[in-house]
């Protein structure tokens, strides 16, 4: 199994691309595919499935 398949799927799942969720963290797209292959500490996956989140339902947006 691929590392952080749990990010992999609720990204897939919220139809959020790996580069608006790079935009976000404020990192390029290529460090954040990079990071992605090795398993992220708890408090860099929070920050990550926030970040799916904040982009997903954003605030002032009738969701």
């Amino acid at each position: 199994m691929k590392a952080n398949q749990d990010i992999r799927i609720k990204a897939c799942e919220m139809g959020v691309h790996y580069w608006e969720i790079a935009k976000w963290l404020g990192i390029r797209p290529e460090t954040f595919s990079r990071l992605l292959r090795e398993e992220l500490n708890p408090q860099q996956k929070e920050k990550v499935m926030r970040a799916i989140y904040e982009i997903s339902y954003p605030i002032g947006h009738g969701h």
